[in-house]
């Protein structure tokens, strides 16, 4: 598939629908177009102690069989030989420079994102 018809798409998909589906409705879109998105529009529901065990029972009920068999019978094939002496790599690099920016983007409220 041609890659501009795969950015299309994706396009359509995560920006076109949600705001056709507003319009199509008759919303407003304009608190949906804000820059930074703010949620100041959308009604929270309460937190839900009876959801949130429901939830974390369903995941350990994923989870806990899968670890428990890496635990008791798949130590043997988990050694794995690496090599040693080789520097980190370059993406390794850019992936934690990546993340130390995005960090403190995200944690540090700069004049910028102000409204």
């Amino acid at each position: 598939m041609m890659l501009w018809l795969r950015f299309a798409c994706g396009f359509l998909v995560l920006i076109g629908l949600p705001l056709f589906g507003v319009w199509i409705t008759g919303g407003a879109l304009k608190p949906y177009l804000m820059f930074p998105p703010v949620t100041s529009h959308a009604v929270h529901g309460a937190f839900s102690w009876s959801v949130f065990w429901i939830i974390t029972f369903l995941v350990l009920a994923c989870v806990l069989p899968l670890d428990l068999h890496v635990i008791l019978k798949g130590r043997r094939r988990l050694a794995i030989k690496t090599k040693t002496g080789k520097a980190f790599p370059w993406w390794g690099w850019t992936g934690f420079v990546l993340l130390i920016l995005t960090w403190v983007f995200a944690w540090t409220r700069f004049n910028l994102f102000k409204q």
